[in-house]
């Protein structure tokens, strides 16, 4: 028996201990593996697609830009300030990439 940092272990007890840190370690590694390739298919297909994407987008906000209730998600954000309600929520954001506070990565912004 041993004491580290305030516990007593015995021997199996600080393998154990240690086994399921490693564990622990191997499972989040391989979900930050599987993230980062969803990243760099994601950061593929915005470079590949992505200028096509807000060309549909401006072409669709021009054809409903006479309507009186034009859909907020092709409303350019240039046009306007959305409404507070509006701001929270916006599915376009969703679907073009915008992740929180990276305003770079947002394909169909200004």
């Amino acid at each position: 028996m041993f004491t580290v940092a305030g516990q007593t272990f015995t021997a199996l007890q600080a393998v154990s201990f240690i086994q399921n840190v490693l564990n622990a370690v191997a499972a989040t590694a391989t979900a930050k593996g599987a993230w980062k390739k969803a990243i760099l298919a994601e950061d593929k297909l915005v470079a590949a697609d992505g200028d096509t994407v807000k060309m549909i987008r401006n072409a669709i906000a021009a054809m409903l830009s006479t309507q009186i209730n034009t859909p907020s998600a092709f409303v350019s954000e240039a046009s306007g300030e959305r409404d507070a309600a509006n701001a929270g929520s916006d599915p376009w954001r969703d679907v073009c990439g915008w992740r929180g506070g990276r305003r770079d990565r947002f394909v169909g912004g200004v």
